[in-house]
């Protein structure tokens, strides 16, 4: 099967690292070189880094935006800079401890009505009848609820911070409206640094409960400290009102990469997309199907192959894909009046050739009488689906059990081509359980909505730990109930759709060792995997083997954890 990894078009040129040795690389990725007809605009954008910065400025719409509208009169060579941040140095720079850590003017009461004063709370309407807006991350958190002053260099917020010389910092914060009115009527803040102004004015959002994103990247030059102020210069007495949220101070140096495009203004000219070729096996071949190529004359094109999605990219001789390049990337590369255009990217995956054992259920069945097959992979190299793990790390075949001195840690249900490391199931469910307690999205997990692609999920452990980074054992009880730090984790849903298709083979395994057995046919039962399908549902696997949806909060959950070896 051939995995889409991504599909991007990728800049050609080479990442520029520009802080030395210690500074991993950010991984830029942009839409690449652009063409467009004179008078026209093109979106721009790039991705791989926290805060960007492009240069030069001339017909771009922002300068400090990932995805900036470009519209130059001439052809044009943008470079744009992209900073990893490091820890966020701002106090309670979400609210969550309530009203600490920084200084207001304003004054703080409950009672939203007059204006000059604000509140930390987790919604604007519980502290003024014509207040609409909630916290900014969760919408159940805490922020800065402010009516707005009508004397103007009044300050909002301001916290001083101890600074590195010579060094950037990224400043962002997210504003919203609360109450409905004109244009002019809406916030006008202005941010400052040691009482100098970063930035633009900016105006908070035209609609309530909509949060926008100010940041600006500031050198500290020879300061030591930072004092960061927060004013709103619209002194209006009616329907200045807005919120504060997620106020960061990071230290970009630790890392920091650019890359260049070009926008070309002339003719008209683009590369389509490519096809993800049909899945192949070691020593194959697939059929490349060239893209649509737009606009112009005379120009050459070339397949790529790179063994990284950032490259290098070199021309791929011919259409044979060797094992050697599982993984790699492709993309088409066409040269147009001296430039480099691409189509998008796709990632290639070429297996082994498979071998498959049959077993039934049953090896003997009157005519007439029906059974059900199992196939499981064979492993001619040592270990095997059914083989029992031990406590003390070694492998007991079941037909050898019991043995003195050996105690059952789980049963293998998987083993890879080198015979000897795969993934073993523990030997007891723990049931009852709760995904999570509340319905959150996890942003640092992928939210799969196809039982084809839940199927390729099988980095549990990975799961398991970004579950357990993002919450507590009271609020994800299933990713918590596992013995995370001695190895078991929650199993993806891939690992699990592998489980139950050799379920048989483990179920005899578990019967001999006295563990749990898996039921073969059970409606109630949902198997806990680590993969989430929204904010709302997490994949689960059925006794049949059937991978579904189910809500994260119900408390009917079964867990069984998985260890790797």
């Amino acid at each position: 099967m051939i995995l889409i990894n991504r599909i991007t078009i990728l800049l050609s040129l080479v990442l520029t690292g520009l802080l030395g040795a210690n500074n991993r690389d950010c991984d830029i990725i942009t839409c690449g070189n652009q063409s467009i007809q004179p008078g026209q605009s093109v979106q721009l954008w790039a991705s791989g880094a926290d805060y960007y910065s492009w240069c030069p400025a001339e017909g771009l719409s922002s300068t400090n935006t990932a995805n900036p509208i470009a519209s130059p009169e001439v052809t044009t060579i943008y470079t744009v800079t992209g900073y990893s941040s490091g820890d966020n140095l701002v106090v309670n720079g979400d609210f969550e401890s309530g009203n600490t850590g920084f200084f207001s003017g304003y004054t703080y009461q409950s009672n939203l009505g007059p204006a000059a004063t604000y509140y930390i709370g987790t919604d604007a309407h519980n502290y003024h009848s014509n207040f609409y807006g909630v916290d900014h991350t969760s919408g159940s958190g805490n922020f800065m609820i402010i009516n707005g002053a009508g004397t103007p260099n009044t300050v909002v917020w301001s916290q001083t911070i101890n600074v590195i010389p010579n060094t950037d910092y990224s400043f962002s914060t997210w504003v919203c409206t609360l109450s409905q009115y004109s244009e002019q009527y809406l916030a006008q803040l202005q941010f400052s640094i040691n009482n100098v102004q970063i930035g633009e004015v900016f105006r908070s959002p035209s609609n309530t409960n909509v949060w926008d994103n100010f940041y600006e990247i500031w050198n500290s030059g020879s300061a030591t400290q930072a004092t960061i102020t927060i004013l709103n210069q619209n002194t209006q007495q009616i329907g200045n009102d807005f919120g504060l949220d997620d106020i960061t101070f990071n230290n970009l140096s630790s890392c920091e990469s650019s890359s260049q495009l070009t926008v070309f203004v002339g003719e008209s000219f683009s590369v389509g997309s490519i096809v993800a070729p049909s899945p192949i096996c070691v020593g194959g071949s697939f059929d490349l199907t060239e893209p649509q190529v737009s606009g112009g004359s005379g120009w050459t094109g070339f397949w790529q192959i790179a063994p990284s999605e950032n490259g290098p990219y070199n021309t791929l001789v011919n259409n044979n894909i060797p094992v050697s390049y599982n993984g790699n990337y492709l993309r088409y590369a066409v040269v147009y009046d001296g430039i480099l255009f691409y189509s998008n990217i796709v990632q290639i995956t070429v297996f082994d050739i498979p071998v498959v054992n049959i077993v039934a259920e049953d090896n003997q069945i009157c005519e007439g009488e029906s059974v059900v097959l199992h196939a499981i992979s064979p492993n001619n190299t040592g270990l095997d689906v059914g083989d029992i793990l031990c406590t003390d790390g070694s492998f007991v075949k079941p037909t050898n059990w019991p043995i003195n001195g050996k105690t059952a840690k789980g049963i293998v249900f998987y083993v890879d081509s080198s015979g000897e490391h795969g993934w073993a199931a523990g030997l007891t469910f723990q049931t009852g359980y709760q995904w999570s307690t509340e319905n959150v999205d996890i942003p640092t997990l992928p939210n799969i909505t196809h039982w084809r692609d839940a199927i390729m999920d099988l980095d549990g452990y990975g799961n398991t730990q970004k579950i357990r980074d993002f919450g507590n054992s009271t609020e994800y009880p299933a990713a918590w109930s596992v013995d995370f730090a001695n190895g078991w984790y929650l199993p993806a849903a891939g690992q699990l759709n592998v489980l139950y298709g050799v379920q048989v083979a483990v179920n005899n395994s578990l019967n001999i060792v006295g563990g749990d057995l898996y039921p073969i046919s059970n409606s109630g039962w949902r198997n806990a995997s680590s993969t989430e399908w929204s904010y709302q549902y997490a994949i689960g696997v059925y006794s049949d083997g059937d991978v579904g949806f189910t809500q994260k909060t119900a408390d009917y959950w079964y867990v069984r954890p998985v260890v790797s070896f």
